[in-house]
């Protein structure tokens, strides 16, 4: 009796930790910051923005984001986890690679209005689902934006929007069946021909860009839900 209680003791004990190590080191805070807002300023978008209405315009203005940030860092180094990979500590650093552009993109995008969910793209090859837990591995942090009519890919280092000919936006997800009818070059295009395994919601999954440093994923919970349920589509502007 006394040893089925402390195993039920030990199990909760486990548990409500496990609970706590996942929020305390895993949870990305999403909120704009006072330096955020500085940062996002320097992109010089403001003026794009604020005049934008209806789809093509949105494109326009995420478009300016996008290339507004190329513009600003244009040294593409990757710097060496662990790192801060906030827009002003990128910025301030000088460099930065894919995790420190989408994050700037999300906020920008966030900031003037829109919402966004992170994309972790990894190189699934033979190892499916099972590539997260593989050191080295390639992989790509990047972005989707709601637009009015649906999710819309904006890559991170690359100028280049997943969108097609007639103006349908595409998710990092469904873009290979519109490959041939995307205008901008999907780059590098070795790394899209693969098998790839696409997570919403995972900022990192060693723990090293948003929290404590401790060993583990860094998430945003509201949008790993996206990772469980087809893509909607919409029709208010942001």
């Amino acid at each position: 009796m006394k040893l089925k209680f402390f195993r039920k003791k030990f199990l909760f004990c486990f548990f409500v930790s496990f609970l706590l190590y996942l929020f305390f080191a895993g949870y990305v805070d999403n909120e704009i910051t006072e330096k955020d807002r500085e940062a996002i300023g320097k992109l010089g978008v403001e003026k794009e923005c604020v005049s934008a209405r209806g789809f093509d315009a949105e494109i326009s203005w995420i478009k300016s984001i996008q290339m507004a940030i190329r513009d600003l860092v244009t040294d593409f180094r990757c710097a060496t986890p662990p790192v801060n990979v906030e827009p002003h500590d990128f910025m301030s650093r000088g460099f930065g690679c894919c995790y420190d552009r989408a994050r700037f993109t999300e906020k920008a995008l966030r900031h003037y209005g829109f919402s966004t969910r992170h994309v972790a793209i990894y190189d699934a090859g033979n190892h499916g689902v099972f590539s997260i837990f593989i050191p080295g591995i390639p992989s790509h942090a990047t972005t989707e934006v709601r637009t009015q009519k649906g999710w819309l890919g904006v890559d991170s280092n690359h100028p280049f929007l997943l969108l097609t000919r007639d103006g349908k936006p595409l998710t990092y997800r469904n873009f290979k069946a519109w490959e041939n009818d995307i205008p901008d070059p999907v780059v590098p295009r070795s790394a899209y021909e693969r098998e790839l395994l696409i997570i919403y919601g995972l900022y990192s999954r060693h723990g090293k860009f948003h929290g404590p440093n401790l060993p583990g994923p860094e998430f945003v919970l509201a949008e790993l839900r996206y990772n469980f349920f087809k893509d909607d589509h919409v029709s208010s502007a942001p």
